[in-house]
């Protein structure tokens, strides 16, 4: 149920005057978290079972616990608009742990929930590893931008682990595809394609139902 506090605190994460909020399995809302985090990052338009099962297999691999995490800005798409976000968290399972932010990028999330470990698929793992989502990164050691980036994600204790992907052209994908420099690769695991393999994307499902 929303209720005039939470959509205060809400619109205090589109102002950001307030980093993030967090629902707990309970079904309430609030500022605080709980340690030993495993976060699933993504738009979940719509929440599809790729995604609990993704979850799933994260989970059991690390023994954290597991939490989506949401949004509102994107580094390839517009702001999510707060009805399309009420309307997204609609789609989540009962009893999910859910994020919401205005942090679309790695390293802004390693800040808000260090010494977590992010669930990602073999695109985000791209778009992370990709120079051009950083254009307004200061680049403080005026060196590799994507290497100070995953810096600032080392000094805050984070990593990543990545299950594969089919990309376009329908190759199975997977983190020994990526091109990560040798002295951040301790940053990144697999889960291996025989353990889990996601061949069903949110833009496939609206592809389908639209």
């Amino acid at each position: 149920m929303m209720t005039k506090k939470l959509l205060s605190i809400i619109n205090g994460i589109y102002q950001n005057s307030i980093p993030f909020i967090y629902k707990d399995i309970d079904g309430i809302w609030g500022t605080k978290l709980p340690k030993n985090l495993l976060i699933l990052s993504g738009s979940f338009n719509p929440f599809h079972e790729g995604h609990l099962g993704m979850m799933q297999k994260g989970k059991d691999i690390t023994k954290l616990l597991p939490v989506y995490e949401i949004s509102v800005l994107n580094v390839d798409k517009p702001s999510l608009s707060l009805n399309d976000l009420f309307d997204r968290l609609d789609t989540f399972p009962d009893k999910s742990r859910i994020l919401i932010t205005a942090s679309p990028r790695f390293n802004e999330k390693s800040v808000l929930f260090p010494n977590s470990k992010f669930l990602i698929g073999y695109d985000t793992a791209l778009r992370l590893l990709d120079s051009k989502y950083y254009s307004d990164f200061v680049d403080i050691n005026n060196n590799n931008i994507v290497l100070d980036v995953l810096e600032v994600i080392r000094e805050n204790k984070c990593s990543f682990i990545v299950a594969g992907r089919i990309d376009k052209v329908g190759n199975f994908r997977s983190i020994d595809d990526l091109e990560i420099h040798h002295s951040y690769k301790q940053l990144f695991s697999g889960i291996p394609e025989k353990s889990f393999r996601l061949d069903i994307s949110s833009t496939q499902i609206r592809g389908i139902v639209n």
